[in-house]
């Protein structure tokens, strides 16, 4: 009998016991994505890979930073589910390997405790003071040891959200000494670019010099220690709950948005922002 079958076989004598537990930790988690992987559980489950389940892993990680966005004082309901939801994404394509015998989750775990125990010498070989900044550029120092063959940015995935990637690029790029020493570099970097753009007489040259007013953007925005995609991001909510009370006071007013005049439109954006800091 194979482990796969020795674990399915012990998971069934112990499943009604599982089921009726009130508090389930992790270990029974991962017993019950187990089952639902062999012939006694699920056929969706079973039918899944690595690649069928990028799709959910991805949204789940949107559905958690959103929960963390909106998160308030002694309200942790939210929270509690998403990040079990991406758990879950987790643990699955780890039974996933399991089933399938490309490796399996202790092989997960293993990795990344040998990780952090490495990352963190500070910590757990050469005790000593140390402060957050230090900590982030060691950490690089040190992930650039164990591949010394790579490029600084070889690892930055490429499906990151463009501007979280821009930031981790540039963020990089500062650590290996490629910088400004000061902000007048980049405020005059932006000069340029904007020029640039202005007297771009193509599509294609129009994307590329509007590509590089946004880099350099990011580039100012990692100098002053703003997360560029939690900035755009409260932007655009704001702009969201500002435009709907718009929408509002027009209706109630029986104003219609596409007959206004700027001026109009201007008094009543106005009328709405003002009230917020009233």
């Amino acid at each position: 009998m194979d482990a796969n079958a020795q674990h399915e076989d012990s998971l069934d004598k112990n499943l009604q016991e599982l089921l009726n537990k009130k508090t389930k930790q992790l270990g029974d988690l991962k017993d019950i994505i187990w089952h639902l992987q062999t012939e006694n559980g699920c056929p969706w489950d079973r039918e899944q890979d690595h690649m069928s389940l990028r799709p959910h892993l991805l949204e789940e990680c949107y559905e958690l930073l959103q929960a963390i966005d909106e998160l308030k004082p002694s309200h942790f309901e939210n929270i509690i589910e998403e990040l079990g939801d991406v758990l879950l994404q987790v643990l699955m394509h780890g039974a996933i390997a399991e089933r399938l015998g490309e490796f399996n989750f202790n092989d997960v775990t293993s990795n990344i405790s040998e990780k952090l125990i490495s990352r963190h010498p500070h910590v757990f070989s050469e005790p000593q003071k140390t402060t957050k900044d230090s900590v982030e550029t060691n950490w690089e120092v040190l992930k650039k040891k164990e591949r010394p063959e790579e490029s600084t940015l070889a690892s930055i995935p490429k499906t990151l959200p463009a501007l979280a990637r821009s930031q981790m690029l540039q963020r990089r790029a500062t650590i290996a000494g490629f910088d400004w020493p000061d902000m007048d570099g980049p405020l005059e970097k932006l000069s340029e670019e904007i020029e640039e753009l202005t007297e771009a007489n193509s599509e294609q040259n129009k994307i590329e010099e509007f590509g590089d007013v946004l880099f350099t953007l990011v580039g100012i925005a990692q100098r002053l220690g703003i997360d560029t995609e939690q900035a755009l991001r409260t932007s655009n909510d704001k702009f969201e709950r500002r435009f709907t009370k718009v929408e509002s006071l027009a209706q109630e007013r029986k104003l219609e948005l596409t007959k206004m005049e700027l001026a109009e439109l201007d008094a009543i954006w106005d009328e709405v922002k003002n009230s917020e800091h009233s």
